[in-house]
């Protein structure tokens, strides 16, 4: 079992995975000297995260994937195929802020399923509340979207990812790969933390507000609250209110606020961030919010101990032990796919019933971003069908694949179900 008791330098928890990579990384950083030290702190191995800047726009204008545009104060956006208004640019990039947001749930989920029954009691605390507010995040950019005259998109193949896939939407992290997989310590160091990692560096390195990451999912929405801002109010239909998102869960989860306006806008978005990266490099107590950071959370969980606030006043994970236990996890094997389950697989039947509750949920979370269905109804609901999920994600996990090998079925998050040819051989 792997504990780390001084966590100052994550990295070193996992050279047993990859010492090969790690000795490379090293002799290539002692050589153009960005490494003083024998060790790759958890600060470098976070600056190796940085993703090629300038491909996410603050002016406005979105992501442009390289191609070149000019925004004018005329309150349009030249591009090489012509004239956009700004407001139908902002109503893109929240579209893509839904997606982004729903594109972290199910690597979440895939490991909060893997946890078995009575072990890891407290990550699979940290690890539902983290998924929790990624959906409260995915309300409340649908709101704002809303409030603007627009209709979110959840049910489409363009919302939903293919796993493993390398990058975010929005351009956001375009380096990082994300998978779905069970619950290991090192996933959730390379994947969780990679996705919710701060712009600027966190308080747990002796942090001086240095940048150590662009293109994040807390730069993203900088770039979203400033084009609202400089829309102004006349974008916004008060008349939509009443269409938008009503969350039923007690307010220490998270809140969606009605948007009506700027300020309503802009403190919607600042919960999202301040939920996943944080709101100070220096405090992360700091913000409105209740609780730590999706990204201190997912720190926590490799750890293994609480975040506290040391007699000095700086931050150590020095708190009450996370314990992990390694045997409470169920085999899953890695990104699961209906394209690798034939009819004749082990996992056939469970993994259907799980995307077929999937695909009613995207359908049930449509009705309500479209008007179909009121908010506390269609969030209700939505409630039941997760609720049926995890059910057949459980059965799933204990379900091995074939009587020939240790590894169990997992959740097939696949927008369509695709049959593999006949004679496919089993995942």
């Amino acid at each position: 079992m792997l504990i780390i008791h001084n966590c100052t330098s994550l990295s070193d928890a996992f050279e047993s995975y990859d010492t090969l990579a790690l000795t490379s990384l090293r002799a290539i950083m002692t050589v153009i000297g960005l490494m003083a030290a024998p060790k790759i702190q958890l600060k470098s191995v976070r600056s190796m995260q940085r993703n090629t800047p300038g491909l996410l726009d603050r002016q406005c204008t979105g992501y442009t994937s390289g191609v070149l545009a000019v925004t004018l104060l005329s309150g349009y956006h030249y591009t090489p195929w012509g004239v956009i208004p700004k407001q139908a640019k902002i109503k893109r990039n929240l579209q893509v802020g839904v997606q982004l947001e729903f594109a972290t749930i199910p690597p979440y989920l895939t490991a909060l399923y893997s946890i078995k029954e009575g072990y890891n009691s407290e990550i699979r605390k940290l690890i539902r509340s983290v998924a929790m507010q990624e959906m409260i995040h995915m309300a409340q950019v649908a709101n704002i979207l809303i409030a603007i005259g627009g209709v979110p998109r959840i049910d489409s193949k363009e919302t939903v990812p293919s796993y493993p896939t390398v990058g975010l939407p929005g351009n956001v992290l375009p380096n990082l790969t994300v998978t779905l997989e069970k619950l290991t310590l090192q996933h959730v160091y390379k994947v969780f933390m990679g996705i919710e990692v701060p712009h600027n560096e966190s308080v747990t390195d002796n942090t001086t507000g240095e940048q150590i990451a662009e293109n994040t999912i807390g730069q993203f929405y900088d770039s979203i609250a400033q084009c609202v801002t400089s829309l102004g109010n006349g974008i916004f239909n008060k008349s939509t209110a009443n269409k938008q998102i009503q969350w039923p869960w007690p307010t220490k989860i998270g809140r969606v606020f009605i948007v009506t306006d700027v300020s309503s806008a802009v403190k919607g978005i600042q919960e999202i961030k301040e939920q996943g990266e944080g709101a100070s490099p220096y405090d992360p107590t700091q913000g409105d919010t209740s609780s730590l950071a999706h990204f201190y959370k997912f720190e926590e969980i490799v750890c293994q101990k609480h975040l506290v606030k040391t007699i000095h006043g700086s931050y150590a994970y020095d708190g009450a032990d996370i314990p992990f236990d390694e045997s409470g996890v169920w085999p899953m094997k890695d990104s699961p796919s209906s394209k690798d389950i034939p009819p004749e697989n082990n996992c056939y039947t469970e993994a259907k019933a799980f995307h077929s509750a999937f695909r009613a949920l995207l359908r049930n979370i449509q009705d309500v971003f479209s008007g179909h269905l009121d908010g506390d109804t269609g969030m209700m609901s939505s409630i039941t069908i997760m609720e049926s999920m995890a059910v057949h994600a459980r059965k799933l996990m204990w379900t091995k694949i074939n009587p020939h090998d240790e590894s169990s079925c997992g959740p097939v998050w696949d927008y369509e179900w695709t049959t593999p040819p006949a004679g496919a051989k089993n995942q």
